[in-house]
């Protein structure tokens, strides 16, 4: 009873799973048949040994209620557990290299200039390296063609053996020939002969019957020696015949070799002219790689130069406008100070006109020492000649409020003069290459002057 229910159940299992058998031979049939299509490379040998196993877990049978999904999802786990080859790998790590080199922003105008340099380092040495290749194979194949015409030249060396036995082979037929014909001449002869000796037997005697029968005998036997000289005459004819046609054939193989082996050398002389061509461009590169790794060095090294001198050039700008600024607001307080003395009167009509001068002075000088801060100009004889001179009273100093400045012009002119100092500090940056070699002795600094000095 207990070996007929199992029975049943196997027949149930076996007519619940009917699919999902064919699901697997389908499954097996298409990973063999992957396998033996890509049985040659490196990459489907991996996938062999991952699917061996695969197919090792598939065969047990699951229960009859869920036939379809176990397998399906049998077959994805497999699938996820395929490892890429070596050279896949290596190609991976390359470009994860390569994107990571990319993708990292340069956190300095150096580290990005460094980066582009190196990209374009990498990518001449593919380039030399892939040129190496392609010169080393050509070398390979111009080695073997060398090989190849050495060994066909050996072979024209044995056929000019063959050939020489050919020529010794003719002149044996040439004697051969001339043996051939001395015994014709001798047939010739003995027939004469027997002709005479057969005339003189009609006339003879039967004492001579037997002379006349050994001379048939030799006649004979001469005749035989005859044919059978003949049958070895065209023997050697045909052999010469041969011989002169395998000496053709040689002397044409030899030729053709010749002109190949020429072709071959003159391939290998001008392959290893490419090659030396080749190299001198390689060294070539390399030295032009090196000068523009230079060049822009030293185009990095005068940038840096031309930002420092722009700080410089801004710095002092920026200092001229507060100094501008500065002397706009001594002006200003200079004037509400002058309205003020103006309206207090302490000492009489000589103190009264000895004021407005002072004070009318005093702003003058402000003025002009902003202006020559501006311009550069000595202003010490100027304030001098004003303090000197005597000038009428004016009426009353609060006519002074009536001079107003005119800002915007203000700040144009401040703006101008900022341009005009920097082209001048900069033509003079341009003109210190003509003294070089000199050396300025300065002297000392006077009163409203410059520096006096001697090159």
């Amino acid at each position: 009873m207990g070996f007929e229910q199992l029975k049943k159940q196997r027949a149930k299992k076996a007519g619940g799973g009917g699919k999902k058998k064919e699901d697997k031979t389908e499954t097996t049939a298409e990973a063999e048949a992957e396998a033996s299509t890509d049985a040659t490379t490196t990459d489907t040998q991996a996938e062999q040994v991952e699917f061996e196993p695969v197919e090792a877990t598939t065969i047990p049978q699951p229960p009859a209620e869920d036939d379809d999904e176990p397998s399906e999802l049998a077959v994805s786990k497999a699938s996820h557990r395929r490892k890429p080859s070596v050279a896949v790998e290596s190609r991976q790590r390359s470009e994860s290299f390569y994107r990571s080199g990319a993708a990292g922003g340069p956190l300095s105008p150096g580290v990005g200039i460094t980066s582009e340099v190196y990209r374009e380092q990498a990518l001449k040495i593919e380039e030399l390296e892939r040129e190496n290749k392609r010169l080393a194979n050509e070398v390979g194949e111009s080695q073997n063609r060398w090989k190849k015409g050495e060994e066909e030249l050996e072979e024209l060396r044995e056929g000019r053996g063959d050939v020489a036995l050919a020529v010794e082979k003719g002149k044996e037929a040439d004697k051969l020939k001339a043996e051939v014909e001395s015994l014709r001449r001798q047939l010739s002869q003995a027939q004469s002969q027997s002709n005479k000796s057969t005339r003189r037997a009609a006339t003879a005697s039967p004492s001579q019957t037997a002379s006349i029968d050994d001379l048939n005998a030799q006649v004979a036997s001469k005749s035989a020696t005859i044919e059978s000289l003949e049958l070895e005459i065209s023997n050697m004819n045909k052999q010469l015949s041969e011989q002169t046609s395998k000496n053709n054939e040689l002397q044409s193989k030899i030729s053709s070799l010749e002109s190949a082996v020429q072709k071959a050398e003159h391939q290998a002389t001008s392959a290893k002219t490419e090659l030396e061509e080749l190299k001198a461009s390689l060294d070539k590169a390399g030295d032009q790689a090196e000068k523009d790794g230079s060049d822009r060095d030293s185009a990095q090294t005068r940038i840096a130069q031309l930002e420092a001198e722009l700080g410089t050039a801004n710095r002092k700008a920026s200092d001229s406008i507060s100094r501008a600024e500065l002397l706009e607001k001594k002006i200003e307080t200079l004037t509400h100070s002058g309205n003020s003395f103006d309206d207090v009167d302490l000492s009489g009509a000589s103190s009264r006109q000895a004021l407005p001068n002072r004070t009318h002075s005093s702003f003058q000088d402000v003025i002009q020492s902003g202006i020559s801060a501006f311009t550069g100009q000595n202003t010490a004889h100027r304030r001098s000649d004003a303090a000197n001179k005597a000038k009428p009273r004016q009426e009353s100093l609060g006519s002074l409020d009536e001079f107003e400045i005119d800002e915007e012009a203000f700040r144009k002119a401040q703006e101008q003069e900022a341009k005009n100092r920097l082209e001048r500090v900069k033509e003079v940056k341009r003109g210190l290459v003509q003294f070089k070699g000199w050396r300025p002795d300065f002297v000392d600094i006077r009163v409203g002057m410059g520096g006096v000095f001697e090159i």
